[in-house]
């Protein structure tokens, strides 16, 4: 009795061609550098508030901490604003993704207070 691996692949089957082809066609739309200049922000700005929006308001056990993760926030949506300024992308990013791990830490240290003090350590090892 032949198994699968005794039965010889068919080989000589043509490989099957699509048939139904689409017709593509040109079209030519022509923006003023100014509109162009408009939707390049727009796609831009909207990208950045989905992608680095802060998150939504932790419930934290101590008033500190949510005072600060506040502030931050706060600051996160002035910077994200201002991220499309030509020159200062980079340095925007870094103070957003800061503030953002930041307030990821606050989180984590308003249920275990030994997060700052691992921080303070590692800090100071570099």
């Amino acid at each position: 009795m032949p198994t699968d691996a005794d039965i010889p692949e068919d080989r000589s089957a043509p490989t099957q061609q699509i048939e139904d082809q689409e017709d593509i066609t040109d079209t030519v739309i022509r923006l003023d550098p100014r509109d162009l200049h408009t939707v390049i922000q727009r796609v831009k700005a909207d990208a950045t508030s989905t992608s680095q929006s802060p998150s939504a308001r932790h419930s934290f056990k101590r008033e500190g901490f949510g005072r600060q993760f506040d502030f931050n926030n706060t600051i996160i949506k002035k910077l994200s604003q201002l991220q499309n300024i030509e020159g200062v992308t980079v340095i925007i990013s870094e103070v957003i993704q800061d503030l953002v791990v930041r307030n990821e830490t606050l989180k984590i240290a308003d249920s275990h207070l030994q997060v700052f003090q691992f921080l303070d350590i590692k800090s100071k090892a570099r």
